[in-house]
Protein backbone atom coordinates (compact mmCIF):
# COMPACT_ATOMS: atom_id res chain seq x y z
CA UNK A 1 0.00 0.00 0.00
CA UNK A 2 2.91 2.37 0.66
CA UNK A 3 3.94 2.18 -3.03
CA UNK A 4 0.66 3.83 -4.13
CA UNK A 5 -0.57 5.97 -1.23
CA UNK A 6 -4.10 7.35 -1.68
CA UNK A 7 -3.00 10.65 -0.07
CA UNK A 8 -0.71 11.15 -3.09
CA UNK A 9 -3.51 10.50 -5.59
CA UNK A 10 -3.28 6.74 -6.10
CA UNK A 11 -4.76 4.78 -7.63
CA UNK A 12 -5.50 7.12 -10.53
CA UNK A 13 -6.63 6.74 -14.14
CA UNK A 14 -3.05 6.22 -15.36
CA UNK A 15 -2.40 3.34 -12.95
CA UNK A 16 -5.74 1.72 -13.82
CA UNK A 17 -4.92 1.93 -17.54
CA UNK A 18 -1.54 0.37 -16.88
CA UNK A 19 -3.17 -2.41 -14.84
CA UNK A 20 -5.66 -2.95 -17.67
CA UNK A 21 -2.90 -3.34 -20.26
CA UNK A 22 -1.07 -5.64 -17.84
CA UNK A 23 -4.18 -7.80 -17.47
CA UNK A 24 -4.45 -8.12 -21.26
CA UNK A 25 -0.89 -9.56 -21.17
CA UNK A 26 -1.48 -12.08 -18.36
CA UNK A 27 -5.12 -13.01 -18.99
CA UNK A 28 -5.54 -16.61 -17.69
CA UNK A 29 -7.70 -17.72 -20.62
CA UNK A 30 -5.16 -16.38 -23.12
CA UNK A 31 -3.23 -13.11 -23.45
CA UNK A 32 -4.52 -10.50 -25.85
CA UNK A 33 -1.34 -8.38 -25.88
CA UNK A 34 2.35 -9.33 -25.90
CA UNK A 35 4.76 -7.65 -23.46
CA UNK A 36 6.47 -4.37 -24.33
CA UNK A 37 9.99 -4.51 -25.75
CA UNK A 38 12.98 -3.76 -23.50
CA UNK A 39 12.72 -0.03 -24.29
CA UNK A 40 10.18 2.31 -25.80
CA UNK A 41 6.49 1.70 -26.35
CA UNK A 42 6.94 -1.09 -28.89
CA UNK A 43 5.39 -4.53 -28.48
CA UNK A 44 7.95 -7.32 -28.25
CA UNK A 45 6.11 -9.46 -30.81
CA UNK A 46 2.91 -9.31 -32.85
CA UNK A 47 -0.32 -9.71 -30.87
CA UNK A 48 -1.34 -13.35 -30.47
CA UNK A 49 -3.74 -14.70 -33.06
CA UNK A 50 -6.96 -15.86 -31.50
CA UNK A 51 -9.29 -18.55 -32.73
CA UNK A 52 -12.16 -16.81 -30.98
CA UNK A 53 -12.19 -13.13 -30.07
CA UNK A 54 -13.60 -12.61 -26.56
CA UNK A 55 -16.42 -10.16 -25.96
CA UNK A 56 -15.29 -6.83 -24.53
CA UNK A 57 -17.84 -7.11 -21.71
CA UNK A 58 -16.39 -10.50 -20.71
CA UNK A 59 -12.80 -9.22 -20.68
CA UNK A 60 -13.88 -6.16 -18.66
CA UNK A 61 -15.69 -8.38 -16.13
CA UNK A 62 -12.60 -10.63 -15.87
CA UNK A 63 -10.41 -7.58 -15.25
CA UNK A 64 -12.73 -6.27 -12.53
CA UNK A 65 -12.63 -9.70 -10.83
CA UNK A 66 -8.82 -9.59 -11.12
CA UNK A 67 -8.80 -6.21 -9.31
CA UNK A 68 -11.16 -7.51 -6.61
CA UNK A 69 -8.87 -10.51 -6.03
CA UNK A 70 -5.85 -8.20 -5.86
CA UNK A 71 -7.63 -6.04 -3.28
CA UNK A 72 -8.40 -8.95 -0.97
CA UNK A 73 -6.35 -9.22 2.25
CA UNK A 74 -4.08 -11.90 0.74
CA UNK A 75 -4.12 -10.44 -2.79
CA UNK A 76 -1.55 -8.27 -4.52
CA UNK A 77 -0.91 -6.84 -7.98
CA UNK A 78 2.38 -5.98 -9.63
CA UNK A 79 1.98 -4.60 -13.16
CA UNK A 80 5.20 -4.72 -15.19
CA UNK A 81 4.43 -4.26 -18.90
CA UNK A 82 7.89 -5.48 -19.98
CA UNK A 83 7.92 -8.58 -17.74
CA UNK A 84 4.21 -9.22 -17.14
CA UNK A 85 4.65 -12.43 -15.13
CA UNK A 86 7.11 -10.84 -12.66
CA UNK A 87 5.41 -10.71 -9.25
CA UNK A 88 7.51 -7.82 -7.93
CA UNK A 89 8.82 -7.26 -4.41
CA UNK A 90 6.96 -9.40 -1.84
CA UNK A 91 6.42 -6.43 0.50
CA UNK A 92 4.51 -4.38 -2.14
CA UNK A 93 0.77 -5.10 -2.29
CA UNK A 94 0.00 -2.98 -5.37
CA UNK A 95 2.68 -1.65 -7.67
CA UNK A 96 3.34 -0.67 -11.25
CA UNK A 97 6.48 -0.32 -13.26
Amino acid sequence: AAAMPPKEGFPNSYTFRMMGFHYLMIRPSGPLLPPLDTSGAILREPPPSLEEIPLVADVFREWLCHLVDAGSPEGRLWADLRNPFDTGPPDVKWGGI
